[in-house]
């Protein structure tokens, strides 16, 4: 008998935990969720989403329909847009496969700091996507053109930002994890890539741009957008963001334009990696960093007007410090920008300064918006050449 009881009192405890998945939802009851955009009209929060017509991807046979829809409601809050949806969507958002979060320019002028509470209270939001600024027009607008290279836009941009910020360095990712932890930092401000139209609105909505082989109306990435606490207050130039990127490390591959070490000219580099280091202390009084960067590269294309000897060591060690000399010059000038313009500290000397000397770091936290402008700066760089190619001189034309 006594096992029988035990067997019994053991069921009783076990069945709560065999309830299966009493949660689960089926995709025909969902509304899956690719990008999201957030803007202010009127006092109120406009928030945008990029639903995927899960039955227009499958069909192999070109589809009748758009394979994602946008839809947009107001509200005075956040969460209130966001359930204001189900009055037009005939299933719940779902928002696990979210891969873009669209900030509309004005919004981030005004302020970003509100917006993401309940992404962040919100278990179905995962922090894997990426957050990108609307410049020079809503998130709405942006959300609402067509993509053709992915059919799904919101994919294409998250793809798009991965190829351009590993490929050539003017942008950067910012996951939601990177976003806030900037934004709560004050030893580092924040920089957000910007995306922006290209072409008419109206014609990248529909899918008559299709028929077009080079699309009128498409998405183009722009530089970083740069903030101040919580608001956005400039955009840097192309130049300025990869100097930026440089400087922490971010790039992995990259090209530049180097001047030729004889005669006139420029030859081209690869850069296949990068490390960054920033460093920051204290000397006589006076709070000082140094950038320190590392460079690997391939020669790729020389268009000097006289023979340069890629193989003669002595020649490689000139043309490695004409690399060194203008990253440097480039990363001076975008630092030197950001203490006299923007007077705001993306590179995060206040965190190196944290780290390597918090007795300093507290005595000057509170005021470093006011000291970060007047710290000295060195920045140093070393390249190194490791492959000119098949060839060690350019061909010659005969005559």
């Amino acid at each position: 008998m006594k096992p029988f009881l035990t067997f019994i009192i053991l069921l009783v405890f076990i069945t709560p935990l065999l309830s299966g998945c009493w949660n689960s939802r089926e995709l025909n009851e969902l509304s899956i969720t690719s990008g999201l955009g957030i803007d202010k009209v009127d006092g109120k929060y406009v928030f945008t989403t990029q639903i995927i017509n899960p039955s227009e991807v499958a069909k192999e046979r070109a589809p009748k329909r758009t394979v994602v829809t946008t839809l947009a409601e107001k509200g005075d809050t956040l969460f209130e847009a966001w359930r204001k949806m189900t009055k037009k969507s005939a299933t719940k958002m779902y928002f696990s496969h979210v891969r873009v979060l669209i900030i509309g320019e004005d919004l981030a002028k005004e302020g970003v700091s509100k917006i993401l509470d309940v992404m962040l209270r919100d278990h179905e939001y995962r922090s894997d996507f990426f957050i990108l600024i609307a410049k020079d027009s809503k998130a709405n607008d942006i959300l609402s053109i067509l993509t053709t290279m992915d059919e799904i836009p919101g994919n294409k941009l998250f793809k798009s930002l991965v190829t351009s910020s590993t490929s050539y360095g003017v942008t950067t990712e910012v996951s939601l994890d990177t976003f806030i932890t900037d934004l709560l930092s004050t030893g580092k401000n924040l920089v957000v890539t910007g995306v922006f139209i290209v072409g008419d609105k109206e014609e990248g909505e529909t899918e008559s741009k299709y028929t077009y082989i080079s699309p009128k109306t498409y998405l183009m990435y722009s530089p970083l957008g740069v903030f101040k606490k919580d608001k956005l207050i400039d955009w840097m130039e192309e130049k300025e963001s990869i100097a930026y990127n440089f400087s922490q490390g971010n790039i992995q591959s990259t090209l530049m334009n180097i001047p030729c070490v004889k005669g006139d000219g420029l030859v081209g580099v690869e850069i296949i990696n990068t490390s960054a280091k920033i460093t920051s202390g204290e000397k006589n009084n006076q709070i000082q960093g140094e950038v320190s960067v590392k460079i690997n590269g391939n020669i790729m294309d020389s268009e000097c007007d006289s023979p340069q000897p890629f193989n003669d060591p002595n020649y490689m060690k000139q043309f490695e410090n004409n690399i060194n000399e203008t990253v440097e010059k480039d990363i001076r000038e975008a630092i030197l920008k950001a203490q006299t313009t923007y007077q705001s500290d993306i590179y995060g000397f206040g965190n190196a300064l944290h780290r390597s000397h918090p007795k300093v770091w507290k005595k000057v936290e509170k005021e470093w918006h006011d000291v970060f402008p007047t710290i000295e700066v060195k920045v140093k760089v070393d390249a190194a050449i490791h492959n000119t190619g098949s060839i060690t001189e350019s061909p010659k034309v005969g005559g």
